[in-house]
């Protein structure tokens, strides 16, 4: 009997014990679960935030490489601008500096031609009063000068007096010839009677002129000499050539 209750006591000790070390593990198990599930979350959190950090990250590197691509773009744009101006600045340059040199070059031409038409102008009017004194006499040509003389003095008359309003009392004749008295009396009438006042007449020999003369009186240059009209006779036969031409 005493042996049946003292196995009966240690049944029940063991089955209290089991009972104990059960309740003491499924505690435990309990706690170490929720711990887990703790760290669970936290990790979860964590990796939520990681993740949203790193999203956040990628749209700020997507949105530097967009705005990087887009300065790129436009300082390509503007580079691609200033190049094109700085093209066309140079392209007008060289096209006004070709125009110039074409000009100047024109220019040059021009000049050299009326040059040479110049030359050839007084070549030709040389030729053309030596042929005169050769084929003419003294006396002939002496007529052709006080003929060409007489048509000057015409001429002269035929001004505005308008033209003889200024402050000069001097008038400058050029001659082949020795000037008469009466031509040059003539010659001080005229003037005077224009300009309404006193005119020296000084009287200088070219035999360049051939025939007729020069009178400079202030802002008036008439030609009247044979030389000049020979040149005008030159220069309409070459104006008439090129027309022909």
């Amino acid at each position: 009997m005493f042996i049946l209750q003292l196995v009966i006591i240690q049944g029940f000790t063991f089955l209290a014990l089991i009972f104990f070390l059960k309740k003491v593990l499924y505690n435990q198990f309990t706690r170490s679960i929720k711990r887990l599930q703790a760290l669970n979350q936290a990790s979860e959190r964590k990796h939520a935030a990681l993740q949203e950090e790193l999203e956040k990250t990628r749209q700020e590197l997507q949105a530097r490489q967009k705005a990087n691509e887009e300065q790129m773009h436009k300082s390509r744009e503007e580079a691609e601008v200033k190049a094109e101006e700085t093209r066309k600045r140079m392209v007008t340059a060289a096209q006004e500096e070709a125009d110039k040199v074409l000009k100047d070059a024109q220019f040059r031409r021009q000049e050299i031609q009326r040059e040479l038409e110049a030359g050839l102008s007084d070549r030709a009017t040389q030729l053309a009063g030596s042929a005169m004194r050769y084929v003419f006499t003294s006396q002939l040509q002496e007529v052709i000068h006080h003929q060409l003389v007489q048509d000057l003095l015409m001429e002269l008359e035929k001004i505005d007096a308008k033209r003889f309003k200024g402050n000069t009392h001097k008038a400058d004749v050029v001659l082949p010839y020795k000037m008469e008295d009466k031509e040059k009396q003539k010659l001080a009438t005229i003037l005077e009677k224009k300009g309404q006042k006193k005119v020296q007449i000084t009287c200088s020999i070219d035999k360049a002129l051939i025939g007729g003369m020069v009178l400079t009186f202030e802002t008036l240059i008439l030609d009247g000499s044979l030389k000049g009209k020979l040149r005008e006779a030159v220069g309409y036969v070459r104006k008439a050539e090129k027309r022909a031409a």
